[in-house]
């Protein structure tokens, strides 16, 4: 849910999503109690193909063109 939410609020960096999850936003938005430091969200997306993506991706845009 956290990777979702870094993604969801457009944050160009991990910096920039960890200053944001300090602000407390996260529990209240996305019920997230706790958040992952940058290095555990490095250490669980950075293995994700973006191949394994592109089927949500396309169901995804297909549904907001429509």
């Amino acid at each position: 849910m956290s990777a979702f939410a870094m993604f969801s609020l457009k944050a160009p960096s991990l910096l920039s999503f960890d200053k944001q999850r300090a602000e407390g936003n996260l529990k209240t938005i996305y019920g997230i109690d706790r958040v992952p430091c940058d290095t555990r969200m490095r250490e669980r997306l950075d293995p994700v193909a973006p191949e394994s993506l592109r089927h949500s991706f396309k169901l995804v845009f297909r549904r907001s063109c429509t």
